[in-house]
């Protein structure tokens, strides 16, 4: 997946023989500081443990991500739930009532006494850029660590109001919401800045006394944060918050000039919702002809920096009402207006999130040009057995991308199921010559070959799947099965033994170890 587009369900059709249909793969001054900031970056069974400790992965990557937190209320809502998606649904939506209640906490500290405080949570809690982070399981790292760094702020600020033994447990307690709040998401960094700027925005108050009194509070945080780097370091064997990876950061610093008006648009007026808004920046300073790759901007990435934004519009609102004399009787049926608007807004986008076709299918209209829109149409469509409408959203994917090693991998796979052999090998291989490293199109070769009998084969491409990506279970499990039909039984329950260890799960990897070792033993 390019930097320059992104999907929240992005998956890759994988094949495995000998029936490829049944074993594929699928897939504002503080506001405007608050929303620079966090736009500058950018599990299911076994134990916490096993969950806290596993590596965050989409598909066949390994995602340069240290979020156990996040982790482990998956893991939580599992065992709660028992795999019902409504739960964990459910879950995301109080998320976003709790931290709509902290916006409101956070207004009432920044903003006069008055309707402004619940205004601006209301605002919050229906705008339909929200729709995203709360229709999206996945987007809880977001719902999460706005939690922690909201619930910091509130608290770091209530220490410095009180004095002795509860000022350092409101300070300590800050602390481990900061901490957790990291632990969700990496955007929490901006949590030490964010109470700085509310100890020292608040109404009547001498600011920069407040900052300094506050300076312990502060240092605290920047304690936690090493903390944090330590225990990412030795998780991941480096420190990096992710700046690492999608464009450097001069041309980050160039993207802000169009990131910034694009989120403030869809802030205040969010019309033309899209779960991918691809930008290209402006050329460089220094050199005109100088091209930029594009980015891809998530209206997720909006959570955290819209709870700024919804306070300040808030409290201009009320001030503007109030100074109006003639408007006082019509500020309520205004402001509920105004709510209702939003909110059906919101439930026409959420719409979109309601199924995996209804989404692409909607992704497609909104980002006609982009080769992974229709690449995962596709992949819908083969899970659905359509596969001649898969097959022509594969085929425009890789118009627009030529050499597009997924569209081919996938179309190779269509050939397959229809019985011709002789297109998908050539699919398959054309794929591995635009991207040899494509994991996909090694195991669908590999089931490929297995299904004309060629074991030894079959395990070679099974087995490069598997170099290139060795946390797959699909992977591991196709390689087993190839071993084991050639008499390499113990080579082939170690396998299966790590793609359990990777999808507890999976019954059907259990159901195969236990054919290779009838005795039971591990």
């Amino acid at each position: 997946m390019s930097a320059a587009e992104s999907g929240p369900a992005a998956v890759t059709a994988q094949a495995s023989a000998p029936d490829a249909a049944a074993r594929s793969g699928r897939p504002i001054a503080a506001v405007a500081v608050a929303l620079v900031i966090p736009l500058a970056w950018q599990v299911g069974a076994g134990s916490p443990l096993d969950v806290l400790r596993a590596p965050v992965r989409a598909e066949t990557v390994l995602l340069p991500y240290f979020r156990p937190l996040t982790a482990l209320s998956y893991w939580l809502d599992g065992l709660l739930w028992q795999g019902n998606p409504g739960g964990f649904h459910l879950t995301n939506l109080l998320l976003h009532a709790v931290v709509s209640v902290l916006v409101l906490a956070v207004g009432r500290r920044l903003l006069p006494a008055g309707p402004a405080p619940l205004l601006g949570a209301l605002l919050f809690a229906v705008h339909p850029v929200h729709v995203e982070p709360v229709a999206w399981i996945q987007g809880r790292v977001d719902l999460l660590s706005a939690t922690g760094v909201l619930l910091a702020v509130l608290l770091g600020v209530a220490g410095a109001e009180a004095a002795g033994r509860r000022r350092l447990l409101c300070w300590a307690a800050a602390a481990t919401a900061f901490l957790l709040a990291l632990l969700a998401k990496e955007v929490a960094v901006v949590a030490p800045l964010l109470a700085a700027l509310v100890l020292g925005g608040q109404p009547g108050r001498e600011g920069w006394r407040r900052v300094r009194a506050g300076a312990p509070l502060l240092a605290l945080m920047g304690a936690t944060f090493l903390l944090y780097v330590g225990l990412r370091t030795l998780a991941l064997g480096s420190p990096a918050l992710g700046l690492s990876g999608g464009p450097p950061l001069a041309d980050r610093v160039l993207l802000a000039f169009r990131v910034i008006p694009l989120s403030l648009r869809l802030l205040v007026w969010p019309v033309g919702l899209n779960p991918t808004h691809v930008v290209a920046p402006p050329s460089g300073p220094l050199d005109p002809g100088l091209p930029i790759a594009g980015f891809a901007v998530a209206e997720r990435y909006l959570y955290l920096p819209s709870a700024g934004l919804c306070l300040a519009l808030a409290g201009a609102a009320a001030g503007a009402l109030a100074a109006g004399v003639r408007w006082r009787e019509a500020r309520a049926p205004a402001v509920g207006v105004v709510l209702l608007i939003l909110g059906a807004l919101a439930a026409v986008q959420a719409e979109l999130w309601r199924d995996p076709r209804t989404f692409y299918e909607g992704l497609v209209r909104s980002n006609p040009g982009s080769p992974l829109a229709h690449n995962n149409l596709g992949e819908v469509y083969l899970l659905a057995g359509e596969d001649v409408r898969a097959e022509e959203a594969f085929r425009t994917a890789a118009r627009l991308r030529p050499a597009d090693a997924a569209a081919l991998s996938n179309l190779g796979l269509v050939a397959q199921r229809r019985g011709d052999f002789q297109e998908a090998r050539r699919l398959y291989r054309e794929a591995l010559a635009a991207r040899p490293e494509h994991a996909a199109a090694w195991n669908n070769l590999g089931t490929l070959y297995e299904a004309e009998g060629e074991w030894a084969r079959a395990a070679a491409a099974y087995r490069e799947a598997v170099r290139l990506a060795p946390v797959t279970p699909r992977y591991l499990g196709n390689l087993a099965d190839a071993l084991a039909a050639q008499g390499r039984r113990e080579e082939a329950a170690v396998l299966l033994e790590r793609a359990i260890a990777l999808d507890p799960g999976a019954a059907r990897w259990r159901t195969a170890l236990r054919a290779l070792r009838p005795d039971g033993r591990p």
